[in-house]
């Protein structure tokens, strides 16, 4: 607690990381990283529990608060709140600033975000759950797909500074499950075409879940959902600068969706 952080030596510094811990709270300090400010891990098989972070405000080039991307031991009680995201070193725009990924075979559960302001990014939110395919170490061969449940992000509003949307993704019989979005509020720069009918987004299971991880082209300029077993909606609203052919929210195979005071109506993929 109470700790300032500028980690600014080489490209891939991070400012703080929590691997494979348990009952760690991080509150009242302020992170600015070249890469990563606050990332939330697990390299081995080691579990990562019971994690609080609040009163904070971080910034980055790179992700600023992330979970991942080594992802091999579970993950479970993830608590981050009233916290800042904004832009710091050399005035330039991090990539992401919520990122959420599940990649290397964890269980990952319970996962709140809520009360965070977002300034500084070229794409707010972008959650995964993938399957990477990597071994990271010589004994223990990659793990198959794990899973991704019972996340939340409340009252987190600001900025996106990209075209590229939020996206919130599984993969093919691996759905992330039971997502909810309540207060979601942000100012998006617009100005952008439909996407032809015709094109598919790729899956790219195994790539990392970076802001571009399917290209410079999706059918959305909010939010993309793919995959999900479970999504409730709740004052939702992206609003672009410029008029923008594009739906607010696309779905893609996603089942059970609940929603009330979304802004725009949601368009549902073929």
């Amino acid at each position: 607690s109470g700790l300032t952080i500028s980690n600014s030596g080489v490209g891939n510094n991070d400012g703080i990381n929590a691997d494979g811990c348990r009952y760690v709270r991080i509150h009242d300090c302020t992170v600015e990283s070249f890469d990563d400010a606050l990332v939330l891990k697990t390299t081995s098989l080691s579990n990562l529990y019971d994690v609080e972070v609040y009163n904070c405000t971080f910034s980055s080039l790179a992700r600023v608060v992330k979970i991942g991307t080594e992802t091999i031991g579970d993950i479970n009680k993830i608590y981050i709140h009233d916290c800042e995201i904004t832009q710091g070193i050399l005035s330039t725009p991090a990539e992401i600033g919520i990122n959420l990924g599940a990649i290397d075979g964890a269980h990952v559960d319970s996962v709140v975000v809520e009360n965070i302001t977002v300034s500084g990014v070229q794409v707010p939110i972008v959650i995964r759950l993938g399957n990477s395919n990597r071994q990271y170490i010589d004994t223990l061969p990659p793990l198959p797909a794990g899973t991704f449940e019972n996340i939340w992000l409340r009252n987190i509003s600001g900025t996106g500074l990209n075209n590229l949307p939020c996206h919130i993704t599984g993969i093919p019989g691996h759905s992330l499950e039971n997502v909810h979005l309540e207060n979601i509020s942000f100012t998006v720069p617009g100005g952008s075409a439909a996407v032809d009918s015709t094109y598919i987004v790729p899956e790219n299971i195994e790539d990392r879940p970076e802001m571009d991880l399917f290209g410079n082209t999706l059918p959305a300029y909010g939010i993309y959902f793919r995959h999900v077993a479970g999504l409730t909606l709740d004052s939702v609203c992206f609003t672009p600068l410029q008029p923008d052919a594009r739906a607010m929210i696309w779905v893609d195979d996603v089942q059970n969706i609940s929603s009330q005071d979304v802004c725009q109506p949601i368009v549902e993929g073929v």
